[in-house]
């Protein structure tokens, strides 16, 4: 004769081994995704959308209150200050630095941009330093391999800011 058991409400549920292998299976989808994402251009590219839209954000707001601010720059992060160098929160992270992911590097020409900012007066136009007159400034956007490159180009008379992939 064979036996029948019946599971009963308080024996119902996973076993431990269940749980185990489904939070091994996890954790190799979630390996195999943020591998991929880490590496993946599209990611590059919205961080270089970000300084964009942040250099136009920059550009509204001194022309909205008729002052200068600019947007500092550093290889590894940047914000946003006011002509005295006092930092602004940034709108969307609320901290005043934006720091970017380790394999992202800013560089620009130190020639035309000697203090690592941009300005833009209350006009919107672009300044590499307080007493300058505009020229056009290019920042690049890269990972540390160099094999995303991307140039942003901010225009000498209208402070527009162009992005273009490069390489």
């Amino acid at each position: 004769m064979s036996k029948i058991t019946v599971r009963t409400k308080a024996a119902a549920g996973f076993t431990l081994v269940e749980l185990l292998i489904v939070l091994a299976v996890l954790g190799l989808i979630s390996t195999a995704v943020l591998t991929k994402w880490s590496t993946n251009p599209s990611r590059y590219d919205a961080i270089a959308e970000q300084l964009r839209r942040d250099l136009r954000y920059t550009q509204a707001l001194a022309m909205a209150k008729n002052v200068r601010y600019r947007v500092n720059l550093l290889s590894t992060s940047y914000w946003i200050s006011d002509n005295s160098g006092n930092a602004i929160a940034h709108p969307a992270v609320g901290t005043a630095r934006v720091n970017l992911p380790g394999d992202i590097l800013l560089t620009w020409n130190s020639v035309l941009m000697p203090n690592n900012y941009i300005a833009f007066d209350g006009k919107g136009i672009p300044h590499a330093d307080a007493s300058s007159t505009s020229s056009t400034q290019a920042i690049v956007v890269t990972n540390a391999s160099a094999s995303y490159v991307r140039v942003l180009s901010v225009s000498a008379d209208t402070g527009v800011v162009s992005s273009r992939l490069s390489g």
